[in-house]
C-alpha cells in the first residue's frame, strides 16, 4: 500500500468509476468528485493504492509550506475544499487512513484534522490514532442540522422558534424578499453573491493562514457558473441582494457550501433558513445541513438532538517537547475558540475510546 501525494487536477473517469459506490452508499452527490480539486491554489490530493496499483482512497487536504490542514464540516464544505474520506476499499479503511496521514507526515512537521467522523469510519481512525504523535479536543464543535420530516414541516419549524416568527416579521416589513435559484446562473448574479461571501469573509479571521480574498472570489464565481446541482438561497431589500446561502443537492439532504451577508440585511441568516427547510418540504428532502454551528444563530435553529461532535486532532512527525505541543495548542485555540484539550498519544488512552464515545 503506497500514498501519493498530487496536485489538485481533476480524477480520471476510472477513478470516479472506483469512487462512485462510496458516494451512492452514503446519499451524496457524485459531483463532489469534481469539487474536490476546486481550489486549485491551496488544495492537494492524496491517494492510497494497492500494491499492485488499484486506488484504494483519497481524499483532498489544504496545505502552507509548514503544515497541512485536513476539515471536514460536511462532505462538501467551503466548496468541496472541506471534505470527507472516500474509499473504495472499506475493509482496508484503518490501513488507508494511516497512509494517508503517514505521507502527509513525511511532507509536513505538523498537520491538523477539524472535523467530523463518519461512524462507520470511527473504530478505523480509533486504531489509526494509536499509531501517531499526536494531541485531541473532543466534542466541543459541533456541526448542525434540521430534519425536514414531510408536509407541514416548514410551519412547524416555524411554530417552535418564537425569535425566528419575530424575525420574519422584521424581514418583510423592511421589503425583504427571498429568491430561490437552481442550475444556471447569469454572471451578473454570480458577482452579487460573490459581493455578500466576501464581505463576511473579510470579517472572519484567519490566524496564522494568510487568505487571498480576491482569489477565493474567482472560486466562488467559477462555481456558481460551473456547478450546475447547487441550490442558492439569497435575500434581496430594495433591489439589492443582502444575503446569500449556497447549498449542494446530494441525494436525500441539502448541505451548506458557502454564504454571506452585507451588514444592513434584516434578519436575512434567519430567514434563509426557514426557505432551506422549506426547499426540503417541497422536494421531499429528508434534512438540511449547516455545517460548523459557530454563532448564536445556528445555534439556536439547529436541531439539538442531530448535532455532531466534530474533532480537532493535531498531528506531529514526532513527538514534540510540551513547550512545543503548547505552542502548537495555543494555535489551536486562535483559530477554533472555546476547545477543551485532552492529551492523547499512542502510549495514552485514545481519543475513541468507548468511555468517551
Amino acid at each position: 500500500m503506497k500514498a501519493v501525494l498530487t496536485p489538485a487536477v481533476p480524477l480520471s473517469e476510472e477513478e470516479k468509476k472506483l469512487l462512485a459506490p462510496c458516494l451512492i452508499e452514503r446519499g451524496l452527490s457524485l459531483d463532489l468528485l469534481e469539487l474536490l480539486v476546486n481550489v486549485p491554489e491551496r488544495t492537494r490530493l492524496i491517494k492510497v493504492y494497492s500494491d499492485s496499483g488499484r486506488l484504494l482512497g483519497l481524499t483532498n487536504v489544504l496545505v502552507t509550506p509548514s503544515l497541512f490542514m485536513k476539515h471536514a464540516f460536511g462532505p462538501g464544505n467551503h466548496l468541496g475544499t472541506n471534505t470527507t474520506f472516500f474509499f473504495t476499499q472499506k475493509d482496508q479503511r484503518a490501513e488507508i487512513l494511516k497512509a494517508l496521514f503517514k505521507k502527509l507526515l513525511e511532507s509536513f512537521p505538523f498537520g491538523y484534522y477539524v472535523g467530523f467522523i463518519d461512524p462507520e469510519v470511527i473504530s478505523d481512525f480509533s486504531q489509526f490514532l494509536k499509531k501517531v504523535p499526536h494531541v485531541v479536543a473532543q466534542k466541543v464543535l459541533e456541526a448542525g442540522s434540521i430534519s425536514v420530516s414531510g408536509k407541514g414541516a416548514s410551519k412547524d419549524f416555524l411554530a417552535r422558534h418564537k425569535h425566528l416568527r419575530r424575525h420574519v416579521k422584521i424581514f418583510e416589513k423592511a421589503g425583504g424578499k427571498i429568491e430561490i435559484h437552481t442550475g444556471d446562473l447569469s454572471p451578473q448574479l454570480a458577482h452579487e453573491i460573490v459581493t455578500c461571501c466576501l464581505h463576511s469573509y473579510r470579517k472572519n479571521i484567519h490566524p496564522g493562514v494568510p487568505i487571498d480574498i480576491s482569489s477565493y472570489g474567482e472560486e466562488i464565481y467559477d462555481f456558481l457558473v460551473h456547478y450546475k446541482r447547487s441550490v442558492v438561497i439569497a435575500t434581496r431589500c430594495k433591489e439589492r441582494l443582502t444575503g446569500v446561502q449556497i447549498f449542494l443537492r446530494h441525494t436525500h439532504h441539502l448541505e451548506l457550501t458557502e454564504g454571506g451577508f452585507l451588514p444592513e440585511n434584516f434578519k436575512a441568516s434567519e430567514n434563509i433558513v426557514l426557505a432551506s427547510v422549506r426547499f426540503c418540504e417541497e422536494n421531499q428532502l429528508e434534512r438540511v445541513s449547516y455545517g460548523l454551528v459557530l454563532n448564536e444563530t445556528k445555534d439556536r435553529l439547529m436541531d439539538q438532538e442531530n448535532r455532531q461532535p466534530l474533532y480537532l486532532v493535531m498531528f506531529f512527525a514526532q513527538e514534540p517537547e510540551a513547550s512545543q505541543k503548547e505552542a502548537y495548542e495555543l494555535h489551536a485555540h486562535e483559530r477554533f475558540s472555546r476547545l477543551f484539550w485532552k492529551n492523547s498519544s499512542p502510549s495514552r488512552h485514545s481519543l475513541f475510546s468507548q468511555e468517551v464515545l
